[in-house]
């Protein structure tokens, strides 16, 4: 999913620093107590979390919009 102007305007890029931690703080839900339990996870329990997590994050973008153009 690429990053809309606001995102980028808003500094999204700044979390390429962090690389493949952005992954594993993710599947962790932003819980440090929870990243070994992450690196136990196989590919595919990984992988369909984040593919779920992505697509309901475009639902939501798509969802928010909807909204904001029938209250405009």
């Amino acid at each position: 999913m690429q990053p809309s102007a606001i995102e980028k305007d808003s500094g999204v890029a700044n979390f390429d620093r962090f690389g493949l931690f952005n992954t594993i703080y993710l599947l962790a839900g932003g819980d440090c107590t929870k990243y070994d339990a992450v690196f136990n996870l196989s590919y595919s329990e990984a992988y369909m979390t984040l593919a779920r997590k992505a697509e309901e994050a475009r639902y939501q973008k798509r969802f928010n919009e909807i909204i904001l153009s029938r209250n405009a």
